[in-house]
């Protein structure tokens, strides 16, 4: 269950608090309150298009603040070179873990977390057309819903995963973009005692949608995952432990992101979602660094 943010100044992040079993505390450090948190998309590898017929394409996301004012801004990747950043939304709540997909050619589709205190909802918004459509709440029947993750299959339809709490343990429910509205959401873990939280969404080449989060086991956490059979979601199953840490890489990122950002790269349709810390550069105590 989601407790609440804590500005951590010290780290220069947002801590995400989860209670656990026994009063054991999960803490996801998220640092996007601070221009901190983003998600990269390569246009085409999660939609079921080929990476390589549109490999220099991309867009990038990311929250950031400014004198308590919490903003979601974007860039766009085209023929190997950044755009400049772009403003999608504004607001004096916390804005943290946003992501994106985006149609081949087409529309754009953006959501994150705003925090109201102790409780997050999902916000969207799409892009049609060039022109950014007003921001939306995701409705759901839980009390608060956090971490989203998006993508659009290769028929054109947007999926989005979450992990929502009912005040008793948090569930990963999901939703997809029918006509012109979200469907009513539905889980998609097992309807246990324990927490899963931190989802993530893909589709193969066969536009075979698999749901992955870390749901604990009454021990540790771990990685589960599910895949979609055409009606329902097939029985989860753990498909590993998760990391003790991630890895740290600039690679791929544009220069105007800042030093200690975290976020998630996915470089290619057969590779795995790659987590982020955009690291300092050293600096020499010589030098007076």
């Amino acid at each position: 269950m989601f407790l609440k943010s804590e500005l951590n100044p010290g780290l220069r992040c947002c801590e995400l608090v989860y209670r656990m079993p026994f009063n054991e505390r999960f803490t996801m450090r998220d640092s996007s309150i601070n221009t901190l948190c983003m998600i990269i998309v390569l246009a085409g590898t999660l939609s079921g298009v080929p990476a390589m017929a549109q490999k220099n394409d991309g867009h990038i996301v990311w929250s950031q603040t400014s004198v308590n004012r919490y903003s979601l801004k974007m860039s766009n990747k085209h023929n190997n070179q950044w755009s400049a950043p772009e403003m999608i939304e504004e607001s004096d709540n916390p804005i943290i873990v946003p992501t994106l997909s985006a149609k081949h050619g087409g529309d754009i589709y953006v959501a994150w977390t705003e925090l109201n205190g102790d409780q997050g909802r999902i916000r969207y918004k799409i892009k049609r057309n060039g022109a950014w459509e007003s921001s939306q709440e995701l409705m759901t029947a839980t009390s608060s819903d956090m971490a989203p993750a998006i993508i659009i299959d290769s028929f054109g339809v947007p999926w989005i995963v979450w992990s929502g709490s009912d005040e008793t343990d948090d569930d990963i429910y999901f939703s997809r973009w029918i006509g012109n509205q979200w469907q009513p959401p539905e889980r998609v873990n097992d309807n246990d005692e324990w927490p899963d939280i931190l989802p993530s969404i893909s589709v193969d080449i066969r536009n075979r949608i698999t749901a992955t989060w870390q749901g604990y086991n009454g021990e540790r956490y771990v990685k589960y995952s599910c895949y979609w059979t055409g009606k329902n979601w097939s029985q989860e199953n753990v498909v590993g432990e998760i990391p003790l840490e991630s890895g740290s890489s600039d690679q791929d990122l544009p220069d105007f992101i800042p030093e200690g950002s975290q976020g998630s790269l996915r470089s290619g349709e057969s590779k795995p979602i790659r987590k982020f810390v955009k690291p300092a550069p050293i600096r020499s105590k010589i030098n007076g660094g």
